[in-house]
């Protein structure tokens, strides 16, 4: 009886497991800035608030809090992206599989970023 029901239980684990990766990596490719559109109904209402809070808190100017506040919401994007697909894959993600997808995310947001405002698109 505990056999079969192992049998039963174990793949729907898996499965749940599968889904909830799938949530976070469908959240990442919204924050991401692989998702143009996204920017207008979503980045920027987050760094605008992330720029209003620092402002607030510690005295920021808004401008350069908007910036920080963008840049974080595209490097958490492509990091839960990232993660999300890798995990829903596999059964266990490694701390370096982690700490290399947050490393090449964060370059990447960085690069982005750097490059929309050199061309005054952001």
């Amino acid at each position: 009886m505990a056999g079969s029901l192992h049998r039963i239980v174990r793949p729907l684990q898996q499965n749940t497991h599968r889904i909830g990766w799938g949530i976070v990596a469908i959240i990442g490719y919204i924050l991401s800035p692989l998702s143009a559109w996204n920017d207008l109904y979503v980045n920027v209402p987050l760094a605008y608030l992330f720029a209003t809070i620092l402002n607030t808190l510690l005295g920021m100017n808004k401008l350069a809090g908007f910036y920080i506040g963008y840049t974080l919401t595209n490097v958490a994007g492509l990091l839960m992206l990232a993660l999300g697909v890798q995990a829903a894959r596999e059964k266990v993600l490694t701390p370096r599989q982690v700490l290399r997808y947050t490393i090449v995310s964060a370059l990447y947001a960085v690069a982005a970023s750097a490059l929309l405002s050199f061309l005054g698109l952001l």
